[in-house]
This record gives structure tokens, C-alpha cells and sequence, in this order.
């Protein structure tokens, strides 16, 4: 068997969505700005004024970071490398599992409104494989005696 090479996958609706989300903390933080910049006396903002300023800050950074990581996925995809003996899941970020294929039992796709990936029922466990996508390729590697 030859080595098998999946790479990641960013799909269009849950970058969408994660987009919107973004927008509408960024919003909120950038509108409390506003908003108190604009109407609060400057005795208020002595005293409140900081405190304003940095959940301002976090609530836009709450909504653009999760989308600034779907799109560095994009250029830096994980990969899932698959060979005789082991599947290895090398992140994006350089750390990596390698999992015995005798361990896995199933492996199955697993969606939410803004994660996905693969699931893989283990042994003793389960892990999860994100942002991967279904392959029929890897109902071969699982089950490779058992016939249609």
C-alpha cells in the first residue's frame, strides 16, 4: 500500500459564518467605543473608562480571531499522513498524533455549525480530527477485508 495524503479542508459556509460572527463582535466592540467615547462624562470615564476600552478589545477580538485561524488553515492546512502501520495527524502548527491503524474502529464525519472534521472511534477513545472532510478512501484503510 502506498502512503495516503489528505490535506484540511476550509468549507465557503462555515468561514461565512465565521465572518458574520466576527463582524457583529467586532461591531459591538468598536460601537461601545463609540458610544461611550462619545456620551460618557469624564468623570465616568475616569473611572470606567479603561475597563470599557479593553472589553471593547475583547469582544472584538473574540470575533475576528476565530476567522483569522480559518484562514491561516487555508494557507497552512493540516495533513493526515496514512501508511502500512499508522495514521499520523500533522497540525498546522507543527505538533503531530500518530495513531496505530489497528486502534482505529471507525472513522466517520462530525459537523457542527462551525466545526467539522473526522471522528475516530479508538480503542479506549476517541479523537478528532478537524477541518478534514469524508474520503471513501478511508473506509478502505479501516476495513480493508470486508466486502461490499
Amino acid at each position: 500500500m502506498d502512503e495516503l495524503k489528505l490535506f484540511s479542508t476550509v468549507l465557503m459556509d462555515v468561514k461565512r459564518r465565521l465572518l458574520f460572527r466576527g463582524l457583529c463582535f467586532g461591531a459591538c466592540g468598536i460601537g461601545a467605543i463609540l458610544f461611550f467615547g462619545v456620551w460618557a462624562t469624564p468623570l465616568f470615564l475616569s473611572k470606567w473608562g479603561l475597563l470599557i476600552f479593553f472589553a471593547a478589545l475583547l469582544l472584538i477580538s473574540i470575533g475576528l480571531i476565530p476567522y483569522k485561524n480559518l484562514t491561516r488553515l487555508e494557507t497552512r492546512p493540516h495533513q493526515i499522513l496514512i501508511n502500512e502501520k499508522e495514521l499520523i495527524f500533522l497540525s498546522s502548527q507543527g505538533s503531530h498524533k500518530n495513531i496505530p491503524l489497528s486502534s482505529i474502529k471507525n472513522i466517520s464525519f462530525w459537523k457542527l455549525k462551525t466545526k467539522y472534521g473526522l471522528m475516530l472511534d479508538l480503542e479506549n477513545t476517541r479523537a478528532f480530527l478537524p477541518c478534514f472532510l469524508s474520503d471513501p478512501r478511508l473506509d478502505e484503510i479501516v476495513h480493508p477485508n470486508e466486502s461490499d
